[in-house]
């Protein structure tokens, strides 16, 4: 099936530091972890990948060996917590014997949380009836939870998106612009891959986090060293490549999604999945394809997508699901 988006690869660049490649169609199959496993397969993988790393750029490059071992650490010392109150918000949203007056008290306090609310409960999917919600406690009860979930934790990413400055803030702002649209992509593919809308529109916004984790890295570097770092010059990129998947998982769990949205942003590209979030990875890794494609122009080959990503949906549904967005979603 040939649609109007281009052919893109999701990992720009190459390196000589790289793990054997796979794809769940071409190594046979599912390699199954249980969810109380993961924690510890994604803290493996993210070492075995940090010694590749060093390995490749041992010589020479000892900001970038001190940046590895930043970014090995355990996920505690590397990952971000949340600010208080997105921690004190997320804590209510998924208590179901929380109120919303005591949720709408919390989140009136952040200015932040309080119009990330208020401009999702006014978007076209929430704003059905066509009037307009000034009141923190009405959005509430027309975003429901998830919706309320959904708003702190784009904030906490949000968050993540710092200034790497440089030669890096050009990469830093295309992935958060990519990220962004793989948003609503990810929502309008999600009946495809059953998984809820706003889930979906969560998950596929935050399948690259890893990425802006390493960047906050970078910028931590940079703090404690009082100056700016120096590495290769493929270097990042290999970074970037290698190690987003394990490290967006354990952010996850970090955050609280669970195993399976951390098992979904941790397998998005296929070449490993787990039978417990082997849907919601599909539907990543067909969001993230829409989107690169779609950034390069002319046509695409969404056959080659269900092969490469062993997805279980048909072509034409993926077709006709991303020509029939509206245009101002999928920008």
């Amino acid at each position: 099936m040939m649609s109007r988006f281009g052919t893109a690869n999701s990992d720009s660049g190459t390196t000589s530091a790289s793990l054997p490649a796979s794809s769940p169609a071409a190594s046979g199959g599912v390699q199954p972890k249980a969810p109380e496993e993961l924690r510890a397969h994604l803290e493996s993988s993210l070492t075995e990948r940090c010694a590749v790393l060093a390995a490749t750029f041992a010589e020479g490059s000892p900001d970038a060996l001190t940046l590895i071992d930043m970014i090995a650490k355990p996920a505690e010392h590397v990952i971000r917590r949340a600010p208080i109150a997105a921690q004190r918000s997320l804590k209510l949203a998924r208590n179901e014997n929380s109120s919303t007056s005591q949720l709408a008290e919390l989140i009136s306090g952040d200015p932040t949380l309080a119009q990330g609310l208020l401009r999702l409960a006014n978007s076209a999917e929430y704003a059905t009836s066509g009037s307009h919600c000034t009141s923190i406690a009405d959005a509430i009860r027309r975003v429901g939870a998830r919706g309320v979930e959904s708003v702190v934790l784009r904030c906490m990413v949000e968050g993540l998106f710092c200034r790497p400055g440089g030669a890096y803030q050009s990469m830093s702002d295309l992935i958060w612009a990519h990220m962004v649209r793989c948003a609503p992509i990810g929502r309008a593919l999600g009946r495809l891959f059953s998984t809820n809308q706003d889930d979906a529109f969560l998950l596929s916004m935050m399948h690259d986090v890893g990425k802006l984790v390493v960047f906050d890295r970078i910028v931590s570097l940079r703090t404690v060293q009082r100056r700016d770092a120096k590495f290769p010059a493929s270097f990042v990129g290999a970074l970037l490549r290698l190690v987003h998947e394990p490290l967006g998982g354990l952010a996850a769990l970090e955050w609280g999604l669970g195993e399976k949205a951390a098992g979904a942003i941790a397998s998005h590209h296929r070449r490993e999945v787990f039978e417990f979030s082997d849907l919601t990875s599909q539907l990543l890794f067909a969001a993230e394809r829409a989107d690169l494609a779609r950034a390069c122009g002319g046509p695409a080959d969404i056959d080659a997508w269900i092969a490469l990503g062993a997805l279980t949906t048909t072509a034409t549904l993926i077709h006709n699901t991303i020509e029939t967005m509206p245009a101002e979603k999928v920008a």
